[in-house]
């Protein structure tokens, strides 16, 4: 069981965009218009975070992320990880989504990862 191998560190991760659209505002209204109209700066305001959780002991490693989600950003992500285990020489094995940039073809290429680092995939332990 990979929790309990001391020589694992399991990270469960995954990613969150926070958005804000400007659409409330207060504003001052004569008692004779019955129908006030504002138009809005059209503003979006957002911003993304990778995070995960060592699964052994609760640690938690995030990221900012202010551009999209991709291979390239997800690549950076994992090596903070890694360099999060490295001194304890551990193997390091990430548990994530089936999101088109977690696969192994678009972060690899992106990417230098470790040596030795790959991707496999687990069978579905769930009943059919």
């Amino acid at each position: 069981m990979l929790v309990a191998d001391e020589a694992v560190d399991l990270w469960a991760c995954d990613e969150v965009h926070f958005q804000q659209h400007g659409s409330r505002c207060r504003m001052w209204v004569p008692p004779e218009d019955t129908n006030p109209t504002l138009l809005h700066h059209p503003t979006r305001k957002s911003v993304g975070y990778f995070g995960a959780v060592r699964l052994r002991d609760g640690k938690f490693v995030f990221r900012m992320q202010p551009d999209k989600f991709n291979g390239d950003t997800f690549g950076t992500f994992l090596q903070g990880l890694w360099r999060s285990s490295w001194q304890a020489r551990r193997q390091v094995v990430v548990l994530a989504d089936n999101a088109s940039y977690h696969h192994w073809s678009t972060v690899r290429g992106e990417t230098s990862m470790p040596r030795g680092s790959g991707s496999s995939t687990c069978p579905r332990t769930a009943p059919s």
